[in-house]
């Protein structure tokens, strides 16, 4: 039920270390949105889990508790939360250190992942530096005896820890409105900002992508010209618009454009894009549909407003039961989103599910946003 080889690409990798250099190298796989690495528990394992960024304490859900036949003990001063302690605990590559993981359910998270985990491991690990490559896969842990970043890095910039307990840099929103920004690994999406933000960053109307949820609301995107961070700058990126009052977000869709070395220790963060030329959002092409949650083994779906999915008259909640005459009947997330990924002008018939009705409908991509 657990064991990490359900998900073959999230392998527990050997540490890397030698006397000269203390390196920990897992491999990781991004996950509708989500940062995913393995983790061992008492040498048992490897167990799936998510990387967060905001947390401080691992967090192993019920089910794993249940499942590993462990008694929840009480957290001193805090009364009503569980906790479990274990002799040794690994998350990715990392040395086994005995831990109090915090035991939490991750409510809806198995439907919209699409399957379970384990529970949450945090990013921070004191005494160490956080390279993440999300184009490679890969994470590494470097002692802090051989850190990339300190004090005295030109390229490096500050970075702090914001009140939610993510990290927190300045970022330069089209070249001048600056702002701190917070590295969520929980978001993943490119840019997140308030919506009373967004026109004074863009200055007057800019075109709006309007995606009917599942479950009712409307989540609006929007473009703009480009976002920069140190160096490191982002053309054209993708923002997803929240309400007021929320913070300032990068996600995983933002990483996926650098190598990212944060220094939690030293309070630095360093970007490095791949190539010469920064890099760039791609155009949002497609049939106007993003997957909701899986129920019933079927994924429900949001619709994007004027989309070809709404002009074939697909709704919010609607079950997606087969493209082009392929049943979706238990396929993962990852394997139905590539078969909807599709460049202006591709056609599929889609079916879909309301109650105990069927339709199938022809469908051809087109430029969203």
């Amino acid at each position: 039920m657990w064991k990490a080889p359900v998900i073959a690409a999230v392998a527990l990798m050997l540490s890397a270390v030698s006397r000269a250099e203390e390196v920990h190298s897992a491999t990781c796989e991004v996950v509708r949105g989500r940062l995913l690495v393995s983790a061992s528990i008492n040498g048992d394992g490897p167990y799936p889990f998510l990387l967060d960024a905001g947390l401080r304490q691992p967090v192993l859900t019920p089910e794993a508790v249940a499942y590993f036949g462990f008694t929840p003990g009480q957290m001193p001063d805090y009364p009503g939360v569980s906790v479990i302690e274990v002799d040794a605990f690994a998350p990715a590559a990392l040395p086994p250190q005995p831990a109090i993981l915090l035991v939490s359910p991750l409510p809806g998270l198995p439907e919209r992942l699409g399957y379970r985990v384990a529970g949450l491991v945090p990013l921070h690990q004191p005494g160490y530096e956080i390279e993440i490559d999300v184009t490679n896969g890969a994470v590494r842990w470097r002692g802090l005896a051989d850190a990339a970043l300190d004090k005295t890095v030109a390229t490096a910039i500050p970075m702090r820890l914001a009140d939610t307990g993510q990290p927190q840099v300045q970022a330069l929103l089209n070249g001048e409105y600056l702002t701190p920004v917070q590295i969520d690994l929980n978001f993943g999406d490119t840019l997140s900002l308030p919506a009373g933000l967004i026109p004074e960053v863009t200055a007057g109307d800019t075109p709006r992508l309007r995606t009917r949820l599942d479950g009712g609301g409307i989540q609006e995107q929007c473009r703009l010209h480009s976002i920069t961070i140190g160096n490191a700058e982002l053309r054209n990126p993708l923002c997803t618009i929240a309400p007021d009052g929320a913070p300032a977000r990068i996600g995983l869709a933002f990483l996926r454009h650098f190598k990212a070395t944060l220094n939690l220790e030293y309070g630095r963060l360093h970007l490095e894009a791949e190539g010469t030329e920064a890099p760039a959002d791609p155009p949002v092409e497609g049939y106007g549909l993003a997957l909701a949650r899986q129920q019933g083994g079927l994924w429900t779906m949001h619709v994007a407003e004027g989309s070809p999915a709404a002009e074939a008259g697909l709704l919010p909640g609607d079950q997606l039961a087969a493209i082009g005459g392929q049943s979706m009947a238990d396929v993962g997330y990852e394997g139905v989103l590539r078969l909807l990924d599709a460049p202006a002008g591709a056609g599929v018939a889609l079916t879909w599910r309301r109650g105990a009705q069927e339709q199938t409908r022809e469908l051809v991509a087109r430029p969203l946003l």
